[in-house]
């Protein structure tokens, strides 16, 4: 005690806190432990617990228990990490905080990169945290055709394989050294697509190219997906006549042969050979020239193909077909597609119609074709009518008798009974009465039958009379008395 009757002690206060450094230092990619953290929340009291802090890299977590920072940082750079504690002394309690500046060093390039084969990359430059490296290095197995160089950090170059290719990056930084596992993806360039110009229409389309005899315009193979290989263009199956510049891909030449040809068109680069067929067609000045026969036949009633129009390949191809002139029996039509004549006949008889076949340059050959229709019943006499009388003027020349019937057509006719008067005569094949009746007579009946492939008609009477001309004319005048 001092004469003035005070007394004065040290007296040693401890604050309690984080006492743990207030920096910390980690890498890219680099795992840490609970037995190597990257960094250990420490307080000068031991009874510190429920450790935070916020604002850490992506990839580490704090364990609240015991204060360590584990994980693995998946970003770089400079962070400010507020940590946080919760002290439970004897002498204070409550909350106590810190900051701590991180430093995460690494390479900070992803992690993969994609290019296509056979296309130049732009140069890939490695960077990292802190910048500035003074040194690069790489290991592993470049894609052919890539480069790396070590004092830049470039990769440069044309990938010309496609492929996964890992590699490890490196660099040397203020930080020391930094690595990265990396991989480089080569995607396939894939065959080329071939197109032409002028455009060809893929197949089944068809394209018109040229006509006989004259040269086609140039028509040029592409191919996308280069470089493509040196004399590998092709068309196969072209027209005669054409021909393909295997390095130019130019289709030239004068077509000598008409019709429709598929064409398969080719170039190969690295990843193998794309193709696209097509359809050419050469028109042709000439006409088709129809080979089919020149008679058909069918039966009423029956449904039947009578006839299909064919041509013997020449002046091609077909692009339609026509009735040009006469007529199909009734009952059959013709489908202008497929030159197909069919139906089912309702009419008997002899019928000739011109069919046509027109080609692409609109060129039509033709053919006449019969059309012989079997009817299926027998004939019906129309004319002249059962017991019509012919009353002639004797030595004077008869107005003839044409004996016509339906259901054609008819095989023949028949006098099956009775005698014609002297001087006048029966046709069998025609069905005609003519003749100079030389002899008076009285009324004759004849009777007449008309025959198909069926059979024969029903009978047909015809009365005759002969007699002086003076007397027919009296005749004929009084029975123009009686009607008047």
């Amino acid at each position: 005690m001092n004469p003035a009757g005070s007394d004065s002690r040290t007296i040693a206060v401890t604050v309690l806190g984080i006492t743990s450094a207030g920096t910390a230092s980690g890498y890219k990619g680099q795992a840490y432990s609970a037995g190597s953290p990257v960094y250990q929340v420490t307080s000068n009291d031991g009874t510190a617990s429920n450790f935070s802090a916020s604002g850490l890299p992506a990839g580490l977590n704090i364990d609240s228990t015991t204060g360590k920072i584990t994980g693995t940082p998946t970003v770089t750079g400079a962070f400010s990490v507020s940590l946080g504690a919760t002290i439970n002394g004897a002498v204070n309690n409550g909350t106590v905080n810190k900051t701590l500046a991180l430093d995460v060093a690494g390479i900070t390039n992803g992690a993969t990169v994609t290019y296509t084969q056979n296309v130049a990359i732009a140069p890939f430059q490695i960077t990292t945290y802190p910048a500035s490296p003074s040194a690069y290095n790489l290991s592993g197995s470049l894609p052919s055709g890539l480069n790396f160089n070590s004092a830049t950090g470039q990769i440069s170059g044309t990938p010309t394989v496609a492929g996964s290719f890992p590699v490890t990056l490196q660099a040397t930084t203020s930080a020391g050294m930094v690595s990265q596992l990396f991989t480089i993806n080569v995607s396939s360039a894939g065959v080329p697509a071939i197109s032409t110009s002028p455009a060809l229409s893929p197949s089944p389309a068809i394209s018109v190219v040229g006509t006989v005899g004259s040269p086609i315009s140039t028509y040029q193979i592409n191919a996308t997906n280069p470089p493509i290989t040196a004399g590998s263009y092709s068309a196969s199956g072209l027209p005669p006549g054409l021909g393909v510049n295997t390095s130019t891909g130019a289709i030239t030449g004068t077509p000598t042969s008409s019709g429709d040809y598929s064409v398969v068109l080719g170039a190969t680069n690295l990843s193998g050979t794309g193709t696209l067929t097509v359809v050419m067609r050469v028109n042709s000045t000439s006409a088709p020239i129809i080979s089919s026969s020149v008679t058909a036949s069918g039966s009423v009633g029956v449904n039947a193909t009578a006839y299909s129009i064919t041509t013997n390949g020449a002046n091609g191809p077909i692009t339609g077909y026509s009735l040009v002139s006469g007529s199909l029996p009734p009952g059959l039509s013709l489908n202008t597609n497929t030159g197909v004549v069919s139906g089912i006949p309702t009419s008997s008889g002899v019928f000739v119609a011109t069919l046509g076949a027109t080609n692409s340059g609109n060129v039509t050959g033709s053919q006449s074709v019969t059309f012989t229709i079997s009817p299926n019943a027998v004939p019906v006499i129309s004319s002249p009518t059962n017991g019509t009388t012919a009353a002639l003027a004797l030595g004077v020349a008869m107005t003839p008798i044409n004996i016509t019937a339906s259901n054609p057509p008819l095989t023949g006719f028949a006098q099956t009974s009775g005698t014609l008067p002297a001087g006048l005569s029966f046709n069998a094949s025609t069905g005609v009465i003519s003749g100079t009746p030389n002899t008076p007579s009285g009324s004759v009946a004849v009777t007449f039958t008309a025959s198909n492939a069926v059979g024969a008609s029903a009978a047909v009477t015809v009365n005759f009379s002969v007699v002086h001309q003076r007397l027919l004319l009296a005749l004929s005048a009084h029975h123009s008395t009686m009607r008047n």
